[in-house]
């Protein structure tokens, strides 16, 4: 039976609360992955500044209240080639 007074309670209530299995202390710790020092391959679409043609159809469609349809149509096709030659020199 717990102390009547109010240091006694706290402490019963710490005890409770301290004393409860949670989930966390039955988990395990992952483990941890560590990249290895291994260098990639350079490769110019990933790598270099030319990777941002990739998202040019975002920059189009951002500015699609501001600029005539053809310049969002442009974006999408800046874009497109720059996928398409990405897939054809990586595969």
């Amino acid at each position: 039976m717990p102390e009547r007074t109010q240091g006694g309670l706290v402490d019963n209530l710490l005890q409770r609360i301290t004393s409860v299995s949670s989930p966390a202390k039955k988990m395990r710790a992952a483990p941890v992955r560590v990249h290895s020092a291994v260098e990639e391959e350079y490769d110019v679409f990933k790598h270099s500044l030319l990777r941002y043609f990739g998202y040019a159809n975002e920059l189009g469609e951002s500015f699609r209240p501001l600029i005539a349809h053809r310049w969002v149509h442009a974006s999408y096709g800046v874009a497109g080639i720059y996928v398409a030659a990405d897939t054809v020199q990586t595969h």
